[in-house]
């Protein structure tokens, strides 16, 4: 009986851990579109949602309370990169890899 306990307490945990920033089920994986974070709000890539967890890394910097990390997977506008580094400064860079990008500029399809 008490290994069921454990077991279930370690289980809660994990799935509470699966869920997004917003309180949602896992987005992991989930095709979005990244708007501009500056200016008017229109879409300037289409990737996919890699991690909404906060503490997740992306070029060695924690993505913190108001990032999300995603694929770039299309660029239809080279805009400069929302945390831009020595390798990656425009979206074009990023292409085919991972970015932060502010969650209140990512529309989930």
């Amino acid at each position: 009986m008490f290994i069921l306990l454990v077991y279930k307490s370690i289980e809660e945990e994990d799935n509470h851990g699966d869920k997004g920033l917003n309180g949602s089920d896992n987005l992991q994986s989930k095709k979005c579109k990244l708007l501009r974070w500056f200016g008017k709000d229109d879409v300037v890539a289409n990737g996919e949602i890699a991690s909404t967890n906060p503490t997740d890394l992306v070029h060695h910097v924690p993505l913190g309370n108001e990032c999300w990390r995603v694929w770039v997977t299309e660029v239809v506008d080279n805009v400069t990169l929302y945390r831009p580094t020595r390798e990656h400064f425009l979206l074009e860079d990023a292409l085919g890899s991972t970015i932060a990008w502010p969650l209140k500029y990512i529309k989930v399809d």
